[in-house]
C-alpha cells in the first residue's frame, strides 16, 4: 500500500511542477526566410500536379525551420507581373528589386513556354514502324537569394523525338533542371538527371 501511495505522490508532484512550466521559455525563435515561387504558365498545360512537383523540388532545398515557401500570398507573384508588364527584363538588379518588394529572401520565376509530349509511331519500309515520343520541354529559371546577392539562370530548351528509353516527360525534365540550379545555388551536391 505504501508503493501506490508513494507512486501517486510522486504522479501529483510531477503533474503540479509542470504546471508552473513557462510555455515561453519552451518556446524557439525560427529565422522566417520567405520564399517566392513564381511559374508563368504559357502552355496552358499547367496543372496542380505540376506545380507541386516542382514545388517540392524548392522545399528541398529551402525548407523549414528556415525557410517557408510563401505560395498562399498573392503579393509575390502580384510584385513579378507588374515589373514585367512594365517592360522590366529579368536580371539580377531587377530580382534583387523584385524579392524586395515582394518581401521574400529568395525569389524562382520560371516561365514555362514548352512542357507537353506524346506518342509518335514512326515507319521505315526496311524494318517496320516504331513508338517514339515527342517531347517538348522549354523554360527559364531565375533564381535570386538575398543573402549574399546571389544570383541563377538557366535555361532549358530540349524538344524533339525520344527513344522510348530515355526520359522524355518535360515535367521531368524541368523539375531535375530546377533542381540542379537550386543545388547550385546554395554550393551542394548536384543530384537527379543532368541537364
Amino acid at each position: 500500500m505504501k508503493k501506490i501511495f508513494r507512486l501517486f505522490v510522486t504522479l501529483f508532484l510531477l503533474c503540479v511542477s509542470l504546471g508552473f512550466v513557462n510555455p515561453d521559455i519552451a518556446s524557439a525563435d525560427f529565422p522566417n526566410r520567405p520564399v517566392g515561387l513564381v511559374i508563368m504558365d504559357h502552355t496552358g498545360n499547367m496543372n496542380g500536379k505540376v506545380y507541386q512537383t516542382w514545388r517540392t523540388v524548392v522545399k528541398w532545398a529551402y525548407h523549414f525551420p528556415n525557410h517557408k515557401i510563401v505560395d498562399d500570398d498573392p503579393k509575390v507573384t502580384k510584385v513579378v507581373n507588374e515589373f514585367l508588364d512594365d517592360g522590366v527584363k529579368i536580371s539580377k538588379t531587377s530580382m534583387g528589386d523584385m524579392a524586395e518588394k515582394a518581401e521574400v529572401d529568395v525569389l524562382i520565376i520560371m516561365p514555362v513556354y514548352g512542357c507537353d509530349y506524346h506518342m509518335v509511331n514512326t515507319f521505315n519500309p526496311w524494318d517496320g514502324g516504331d513508338t517514339k515520343y515527342w517531347t517538348d520541354a522549354r523554360c527559364q529559371i531565375f533564381i535570386y537569394k538575398k543573402d549574399g546577392d546571389k544570383f541563377s539562370k538557366k535555361n532549358i530548351n530540349e524538344s524533339g523525338i525520344k527513344e522510348v528509353s530515355d526520359d522524355y516527360d518535360p515535367v521531368d525534365i524541368i523539375k531535375w533542371a530546377l533542381c540542379k540550379q537550386v543545388n547550385i545555388m546554395e554550393g551542394r551536391p548536384v543530384i537527379g538527371r543532368d541537364i
